[in-house]
């Protein structure tokens, strides 16, 4: 290999690696450890110095694809957990993320496990709901997990905002007074059923959703609150991300 190549493809590793400790500087609060710290949890599973957004996993996915085809690898599996407990309802943080690559004659399938979730108890029944965005980012579109219509707020504001499908019509406009705050985030997926509510995230809507996570934790505990019959406690709207 020439010099000169040696040298372009030194200066491309070493911008790179300099590039990424920035990107890393600049975005602490997606670390497992501050996660758990601004949603004030306790992380008991983990390594807290992992980043959510700023990882190596493109580099374990590359690593894991077989070098003969009809065999299979995977990636280290990430897994994180944080509990705590918030105004009476028990809160948990959980993360899991691995992908698993088979190797064929002609193509190689990545498939990816992915699971990421705030969770809120409720000392009550919670009627089986969704709520999402009514028009979402083509690149951080949902998946739909509730077959069920949806059921119209009755609010002004939030109706052209959010969607929120029940087979239960009451959910909606109990819910509304503490909804407020979803209407300034460009990713919003709660799912409520059981004696829980949950906002869940997919891969790409991490990034997004988790730089508001303690709005996400306040409108979770808020819903519980009103769920339990409680007054409603009104959550203030994020602050919009910093301009870089």
């Amino acid at each position: 290999m020439p010099f000169v190549v040696l040298l372009v493809v030194g200066a491309m590793w070493f911008n790179g690696r300099r590039m990424r400790a920035q990107f890393l500087s600049d975005n602490p609060q997606y670390g497992l450890g501050v996660l758990a710290q601004r949603l004030g949890l306790q992380l008991v599973q983990g390594d807290p110095g992992y980043n959510l957004l700023v990882n190596n996993r493109d580099t374990q996915v590359a690593a894991a694809v077989p070098l003969i085809a009809g065999m299979t690898g995977n990636t280290p599996a990430v897994e994180a957990l944080a509990t705590g407990q918030h105004r009476g309802h028990p809160v948990r943080f959980v993360f899991y993320d691995q992908t698993r690559v088979e190797k064929g004659v002609l193509e190689t399938v990545y498939t990816r496990t992915f699971s990421c979730s705030i969770e809120v108890g409720v000392a009550a029944a919670v009627p089986p709901f969704e709520l999402v965005l009514r028009n979402e980012n083509e690149y951080l579109r949902t998946e739909q997990r509730l077959d069920a219509p949806a059921q119209p707020f009755g609010h002004h504001a939030l109706d052209p905002v959010l969607v929120l499908r029940s087979i239960e019509p009451r959910v909606a406009p109990v819910l509304a007074p503490v909804l407020g705050a979803l209407m300034a985030m460009g990713y919003v997926h709660i799912l409520g059923e059981g004696q829980s509510v949950r906002f869940v995230f997919t891969a790409l809507g991490a990034s997004t959703g988790l730089y508001y996570a303690e709005t996400v934790l306040q409108v979770l505990l808020a819903i519980a609150d009103v769920l339990e019959g409680k007054p409603a406690v009104m959550v203030p709207p994020p602050a919009p991300p910093p301009a870089r």
